[in-house]
């Protein structure tokens, strides 16, 4: 199983929504996807649940975490492949240090339980909090590839700056494998001196990575909100509009690198 992490220390960049197009548009392409809600504030599980409510028995990304349950059992089938959720209110994961904080594993947790199903699925993704803890720091380690939405703005830049210390942190200390399939730019207004701004940043932000800035930007776009608010992909929501062009390219970008052994 393939794993990828959306990563960027800056929140507002669109990694949820990066999440849910690719767990989407690999679905959509026949791949076994298990989606992993790493953000206490829930969203890419919302967005995949749809209409439906978490059942109330059903154990989270939480008990995944501390251990009160496996992740075979925790998993559960939605529209567009699979989920693990992030947890319900009681049993917050912006917690979780609470409960795992001493522990010598703590950062190990994710990536063994993803060792315990992963024979079942081609890929999983994980969407990750925007912040420097525990949970990111699982994450990176559980992953193979970590894909960074970024928007622009300095801001989001210094995001990355922040993510690419992480990431040297990671491979030295967790995941020595770990690699960077490419910066995507998110929100994207062609034609303005900020958008052009950002490219060239990113562009030599990637190259100091080791990596690159996806070629086709996600343009800024209505029909996002959209489907948001309907729980759904762009996929389902507008299949044909210039937006879902753009995701779509951005998986096949992302399988593209996976082919090459990124």
């Amino acid at each position: 199983m393939y794993t990828f992490a959306i990563v960027n220390q800056k929140g507002g960049v669109g990694k949820t929504t990066t999440a849910v197009q690719l767990v989407a548009g690999l679905s959509e392409r026949g791949y076994r996807v298990l989606a992993c809600d790493m953000d206490a504030q829930a969203n890419l599980t919302g967005t995949l649940l749809g209409e439906e409510s978490l059942p109330e028995d059903a154990p989270t990304m939480y008990e995944v975490l501390t251990g009160e349950a496996q992740p075979g059992e925790s998993v559960l089938e939605v529209r567009r492949g699979h989920l693990l959720p992030a947890s319900r209110a009681n049993k917050n994961l912006s917690i979780i240090d609470a409960a795992i904080g001493n522990h010598p594993d703590k950062l190990y947790r994710l990536r063994e339980a993803l060792s315990k199903v992963a024979d079942g699925f081609d890929f999983a993704v994980i969407d990750t909090p925007p912040a420097r803890d525990t949970l990111a720091y699982n994450a990176l380690a559980a992953a193979t590839g970590v894909v960074i939405p970024a928007i622009a703005g300095e801001y989001s830049l210094d995001g990355i700056a922040d993510l690419a210390d992480s990431i040297d942190k990671t491979r030295r200390y967790t995941n020595p494998g770990l690699s960077i399939l490419g910066v995507l730019i998110t929100q994207h207004r062609a034609n303005t001196k900020l958008a052009q701004g950002m490219a060239e940043g990113a562009a030599a932000m990637a190259e100091d990575l080791g990596t690159r800035v996806f070629p086709r930007p996600i343009r800024e776009a209505i029909a996002i909100g959209e489907s948001q608010a309907c729980y759904t992909d762009i996929f389902d929501y507008a299949p044909r509009s210039e937006v879902a062009g753009d995701y779509r390219a951005m998986v096949d970008g992302i399988l593209e690198e996976v082919a090459d052994g990124r």
